[in-house]
């Protein structure tokens, strides 16, 4: 009897499934191994640590105050030249990075959990010329220190593990432009 579950072993998602239909789709056959959703989401995640030399009072207003913010963020090398920035729950951010000819593009999101100094929860969506990549989530923590501060950046539901990396390099280089301005004065 022809099997679809011969050969190497084969990752599946169950989470949807009643027991009794996990059984009768994988039968005895050791070669399955059963990952929830938890498991997956996990590793659509990016999450990037570094430390300042500041309080994190400042570092807070570094990251939410419109013009502090343009001075070091800069993705992919272009210039924020405007933004919006409701800092509530429910509040509105776009951000609109200048560009060649059309190369144009922005960032929009929503606050879903502003704690000031603490913690910023909020939808992260790009709008490229090419296309749009969304449903990504930022998640930033704010931490005093005895050397002064620390952020967490936590990116979450990233549409492909192939992406992970170059979001992960970008975010570092985007923290290094952050510890400059701050340690400028």
């Amino acid at each position: 009897m022809f099997s679809p579950f011969e050969g190497p072993p084969r990752i599946a998602l169950f989470s949807h499934l009643s027991n009794a239909d996990r059984k009768r789709i994988t039968g005895n056959n050791s070669s399955f191994v059963m990952l929830g959703l938890k498991s997956v989401m996990e590793k659509n995640q990016e999450s990037v640590t570094k430390e300042f030399s500041v309080p994190v009072q400042a570092l807070y207003e570094a990251w939410t105050d419109p013009e502090m913010l343009k001075q070091w963020w800069t993705p992919m090398g272009r210039k924020l030249i405007d933004l919006t920035n409701e800092l509530r729950e429910g509040g509105k951010i776009e951000y609109k990075f200048e560009g060649q000819d059309a190369d144009n593009f922005n960032i929009t999101g929503e606050y879903s959990e502003v704690k000031p100094e603490e913690k910023l929860v909020y939808s992260w969506n790009w709008h490229l010329p090419q296309g749009t990549e969304s449903n990504y989530r930022l998640t930033l923590h704010f931490k005093s220190t005895d050397k002064g501060s620390q952020l967490e950046v936590l990116q979450e539901d990233l549409n492909d593990r192939e992406t992970v990396r170059p979001k992960h390099e970008g975010w570092e280089k985007e923290l290094e432009h952050l510890e400059q301005l701050l340690a400028s004065g």
